[in-house]
């Protein structure tokens, strides 16, 4: 059995609280109807309390991460620009001086979707190999060496300390993301468990036609089948600079909308996926900027279709990668 939703979780215990506080009216205060290990009415209404919590936390540290990766991107890919103009310059320098190995030390040329440590390691080789530059003498040579549009090497040491800034913060933004996620999970299932615990407890404690065994909540109401999967394709939007999915229609009667979910990286990771857009039935394309705020950023989706009574299945997952503007000829 899967566990219920959020509507439903809210539902089924108010639901239980109501039917629990009837109960303890009807035994008085010295007769209360405890569950294992202590757990009472008061402990219960804190923990439904704690995961509506938890549960509302989820969306702005969502938010949080994508943020954290989008301006992690930009820096990023501003680096990327960077090391290929030092490379460019110190290929036109290195014969001048006569030492082609400053240019043979440099890293190779990144692409823009690089990953940020591959991007940090060689932006610390340019420096490493500027700062060598800045200790020659040669009459050809004009001292301080100045590289990307005249800037020191501290101006470029600063950017590198920035991005590494911008990129802790990301993963600091995931790890609190995750941890939250998985506290919510946690704690839906322990609120589940004291619901169905109760329903035991008062099935056994009174006869069938009492009041209080008819006012107990259903867990599973039938919600019917589960809609047809739709399949999903996705493009680079040059022309709207956005990411644009197109996916086939679900045919299922009782079809209520589409839900297009996304992850900030290539391969798509459910637990770890963040809602994007709820689309109403109807339409098939959708185009978002998430995820996809820099130059060889990529983010995967995949297009869920969600019934009237709250079954959902899955497309398949498809990546995107933000494309450079071809510059006209």
């Amino acid at each position: 059995m899967s566990l219920p939703n959020q509507n439903e979780v809210d539902s089924l215990t108010h639901l239980v609280h109501i039917s629990w506080t009837a109960i303890h009216d009807e035994l008085g205060a010295l007769n209360p109807l405890v569950l294992s290990r202590n757990h009472t009415l008061a402990k219960n209404i804190a923990e439904a309390e704690q995961y509506t919590a938890v549960h509302a936390n989820q969306k702005p540290l969502n938010a949080a991460v994508a943020l954290a990766s989008g301006t992690c991107d930009e820096l990023r890919v501003e680096l990327v620009e960077a090391i290929g103009s030092i490379r460019t310059e110190i290929k036109y320098i290195a014969p001048i001086v006569g030492n082609e190995g400053f240019f043979n030390a440099l890293p190779k040329p990144l692409k823009a979707g690089s990953a940020v440590p591959k991007v940090l390691a060689a932006s610390e080789t340019c420096a490493a190999i500027w700062e060598q530059l800045l200790g020659l003498t040669h009459p050809d040579l004009t001292q301080p060496v100045r590289f990307c549009n005249g800037q020191t090497l501290e101006q470029f040491q600063a950017r590198i300390e920035v991005l590494r800034a911008a990129y802790h913060s990301r993963l600091n933004a995931v790890a609190a993301a995750k941890t939250n996620r998985r506290l919510r999970d946690q704690i839906l299932k322990q609120v589940f468990a004291h619901i169905v615990e109760y329903r035991l407890r008062v099935i056994r404690a009174f006869p069938k036609d009492s009041i209080h065994r008819q006012n107990l909540p259903v867990l599973y109401r039938s919600r019917g089948a589960a809609p047809e999967a739709v399949t999903v394709t996705g493009i680079w939007n040059a022309d709207t600079g956005n990411g644009k999915l197109i996916w086939s229609e679900c045919t299922s009667t009782n079809l209520s909308h589409y839900e297009v979910r996304g992850c900030l990286q290539g391969t798509y990771a459910t637990d770890e996926d963040i809602v994007v857009a709820r689309v109403p039935k109807g339409t098939l394309s959708f185009e978002t900027s998430f995820g996809l705020t820099a130059v060889g950023s990529v983010a995967s989706f995949k297009v869920y279709a969600v019934t009237t009574t709250g079954r959902e299945r899955g497309s398949n997952s498809v990546s995107i990668e933000r494309l450079a503007i071809q510059q006209a000829a």
